[in-house]
């Protein structure tokens, strides 16, 4: 598995992605983990004969990466998958310093209030303290790479301290939890105003994820738009207060 840190994505995006789950193995895994081999196995082969199953399989099938976690690596802000409606899409929301735009469809029906400038402001402020979070983990790990690597030995005082059950571990996941999770909430607030007049088609548009940059996916807002008659067959004017 060493060479699984040595591995590369096409992409910035993916490079992104693959890096946090990097990180993820690194914190969820057993040490020596790096020192485990891969072999690709079909369910029959590996389970042919029930009651004489390789006890090193077995172990090593005890451990996986825990599947918010995965799913964090791919979308930083899935906190309870059974409870996000958007769970299988993207809600990985947008560019790190900036908040979620508004769909050119709906730029006319955004109330220019206070309290719609304020949740813009808290969707980028929420974001780019998630950003923080998750790149202090990084550099974090990086450093204790570098230390474990150095002084082998205290390896395991380490680990201790800052990974596992440690209580530094348990606020950083805490921390970026509670981050994570008010950002989602920010993002349903600003979605939620957009309301169309029919409950029917307040349903059918709370269904349509995030993308990175809007808070609709572009291509299924404009389907859902064209499906209906347009936007004025949908929506209501605007109320500013």
């Amino acid at each position: 598995m060493e060479e699984f840190l040595e591995l590369s994505a096409d992409t910035a995006e993916d490079d992104r992605i693959l890096d946090r789950i990097k990180l993820l193995a690194q914190e969820s895994l057993l040490v020596g983990w790096l020192n485990w081999k891969t072999l690709d196995l079909f369910k029959v082969t590996l389970f042919e004969n029930k009651l004489n199953v390789d006890p090193e399989i077995l172990n090593k099938l005890r451990f996986a990466l825990p599947t918010v976690g995965l799913a964090q690596t791919f979308n930083p802000l899935s906190v309870d998958l059974p409870e996000k409606q958007y769970r299988d899409l993207k809600l990985h929301a947008s560019p790190v310093f900036d908040s979620l735009k508004v769909n050119t469809h709906l730029e006319g029906l955004v109330s220019k209030s206070y309290n719609q400038k304020f949740l813009e402001r808290a969707d980028e402020l929420t974001g780019s303290l998630t950003h923080g979070l998750l790149k202090q983990r990084q550099i974090l790990m990086e450093g204790i790479k570098s230390l474990a690597a150095k002084h082998t030995g205290a390896y395991e005082d380490i680990k201790q301290m800052f990974l596992g059950e440690s209580q530094f571990k348990e606020v950083s996941d805490d921390l970026l939890q509670f981050t994570c999770a008010r950002r989602a909430e920010i993002i349903e607030m600003r979605r939620k105003a957009l309301k169309p007049k029919e409950q029917q088609h307040v349903a059918k548009l709370s269904e349509i994820p995030p993308s990175q940059t809007h808070l609709f996916d572009i291509d299924l807002l404009s389907k859902f738009l064209d499906q209906r008659g347009g936007l004025s067959k949908i929506f209501s004017k605007v109320d500013d207060h």
